[in-house]
């Protein structure tokens, strides 16, 4: 018996991050499917804000036969976030952005959790942290996080490798 112990540990380790999204029918959807345009390049417009999302995190590709994300999510500091926002080249744009933490927000569905966001408009989205362009007040040593996982916001140090996705404003 000693020995199954130690491996039905790890087999319930191993299992934690596979946990599927939960959604409350109960609770209003925030961000409904009809409230965007779905376009054919990789990206969604919002149709309340005008922001223009890229459906994938930075690091996967939008796969356009399966309609969904593929590769690997990639994880970077803030600096490193701004950076690549701003040198960011997609669906014919080069004016990519880092959204601030209000933006980010739009985009969180308070129905669900693991992740917190509708995942027809943004499939493959890790239920993690992403960055925003929002620093912290008094402490420039932090900036704010929107935690997919729970749809809240979270203070992080600006050199913790985090995800990433681009927004911009439609014309």
């Amino acid at each position: 018996m000693t020995t199954i112990k130690p491996l039905l540990f790890l087999v319930g380790v191993f299992a934690l991050p596979l946990t599927a999204q939960t959604c409350l029918t109960s609770v209003p959807e925030t961000t409904p499917t009809s409230q965007f345009t779905i376009n054919t390049d990789g990206t969604v417009t919002d149709n309340l804000t005008g922001i223009m999302w890229m459906r994938c995190s930075i690091g996967q590709s939008w796969d356009t036969n399966n309609q969904t994300c593929t590769g690997g999510v990639e994880q970077l500091t803030w600096q490193q976030a701004l950076k690549s926002a701003s040198q960011y080249q997609y669906a014919g744009f080069n004016d990519w952005q880092l959204p601030n933490v209000k933006e980010l927000s739009t985009i969180v569905d308070r129905q669900c959790v693991d992740a917190a966001i509708n995942q027809t408009l943004f499939p493959a989205t890790l239920a993690q942290n992403y960055w925003t362009s929002t620093s912290g007040v008094g402490s420039a040593s932090q900036a704010w996080a929107v935690a997919f996982y729970s749809g809240k916001t979270n203070l992080r140090s600006k050199t913790s490798d985090i995800h990433l996705r681009l927004m911009r404003y439609a014309k």
